[in-house]
């Protein structure tokens, strides 16, 4: 379920209007009227459905949701829809079959405890032209940033560590794929935005590692998270 996290008078969720016993598509009208009314907007860039728990939400009251949110883009009022914490890939494919407005984003962890993601529907997300945003990226994954390599990587481009795990997700996913960044640190979003300026997404391998490329991010992907198959060469 989307919330609304982000308002003029910081209402908690228990004061919120959403009633977590309603029937599900009330809640979902519920909460894109809430946000709407709260950001003082006419449309909202995105509403995503989000699986909180670690067992997926039933199919059925996803897509029962979903039809109410197909409703405001209809509407005009939303955007983009998108999912969250979505890593099987036959649920996936019965939920995507299952709609009638495609979804465009899907977040999920980028953490070992997840396996870093979904690598075997990454090729999925890319065919159906679905953007994955990727989160817990520096909260997740301290040892990446206290690594060696990480710490080489940053000297020779002139990076924070912080940076760099930017950076090779940006890499990682040739365009298609992008860290979420919840900092409220003006410094540290200015450093953010410079990594995406800094490369070109089609030449991401060349310009982290230019004497090897791709390959050098794959060497990186097994060092850092033994996981080389975070990069298709």
């Amino acid at each position: 379920m989307f919330i609304s996290g982000s308002n003029p008078d910081w209402k908690s969720v228990a004061e919120s209007v959403v009633k977590k016993d309603a029937p599900v598509a009330e809640q979902v009208r519920a909460s894109i009227e809430e946000s709407l009314r709260d950001l003082r907007t006419e449309y909202l860039d995105a509403v995503l459905y989000h699986n909180l728990k670690n067992v997926l939400d039933p199919l059925e009251d996803v897509l029962e949701a979903w039809a109410v949110m197909e409703s405001y883009v209809d509407a005009g009022k939303v955007r983009h829809l998108g999912i969250t914490n979505v890593y099987d890939l036959q649920y996936f494919d019965k939920f995507y079959n299952g709609t009638r407005i495609k979804p465009t984003i899907v977040q999920n962890r980028f953490h070992a405890n997840r396996q870093f993601g979904p690598v075997h529907l990454r090729k999925r997300f890319r065919e159906l032209g679905i953007t994955e945003q990727l989160f817990w990226v520096l909260t997740g994954n301290g040892s990446a940033l206290k690594h060696p390599a990480t710490k080489k990587m940053a000297v020779e481009l002139d990076f924070t560590p912080q940076q760099c795990l930017y950076a090779f997700i940006l890499a990682m996913g040739g365009g298609w794929m992008h860290p979420l960044i919840g900092t409220t640190s003006r410094v540290h979003m200015k450093q953010d935005l410079e990594v995406a300026k800094r490369f070109s997404t089609d030449n991401f391998g060349g310009s982290l590692f230019p004497q090897k490329g791709m390959s050098g991010l794959q060497e990186y992907a097994r060092e850092v998270f033994k996981k080389p198959e975070l990069i298709v060469l």
